[in-house]
């Protein structure tokens, strides 16, 4: 699946690319054109660029494994979200570097998104939430009414 990283942090950039390159900080370069990954496998050396973008559209996101964080409404036409969370407080107010991430415990989790129709919203849900009788908001989406 092609990969494609976003984020307007240039830090949140880095940290993906550390942890996307198996030689750690010395298996990449960050050029114009994206990160640049140098990976062995069985002594063959494979060298890729992942794309960059600030932000992006559902079509430059649609089917691809996307590293950083998106909008739900993207995050559904991905192939693959990998998320950047933060075990502890993540940095605020300012733009921070690799090293504040990591004291504020960032991590990289993998997800799979789908937008999920009234019916399907219904079905997965539906019993859980009349056992905490809160059948009114399934009803009112079923209803087509979100």
């Amino acid at each position: 699946m092609e990969k494609v990283i976003v984020s307007r942090h240039p830090a949140t950039v880095e940290f993906i690319a550390q942890l996307c390159s198996e030689s750690g900080e010395n298996g990449y370069r960050i050029t114009d054109d994206g990160v640049v990954i140098r990976d062995t496998y069985c002594g063959d050396t494979n060298v890729h660029t992942i794309p960059v973008f600030a932000q992006v559209t559902a079509d430059q996101v649609r089917g691809k494994h996307v590293l950083g964080n998106l909008p739900l409404h993207l995050a559904a036409v991905a192939g693959q979200v990998t998320a950047v969370e933060f075990e502890g407080p993540p940095p605020r107010g300012q733009e921070y570097t690799v090293e504040d991430m990591r004291r504020s415990g960032a991590v990289l989790r993998d997800y799979v998104v789908f937008q999920a129709s009234a019916l399907e919203f219904q079905n997965r849900i539906g019993s859980a939430a009349q056992a905490d009788g809160c059948v009114a908001p399934i009803d009112w989406i079923a209803a087509g009414k979100s």
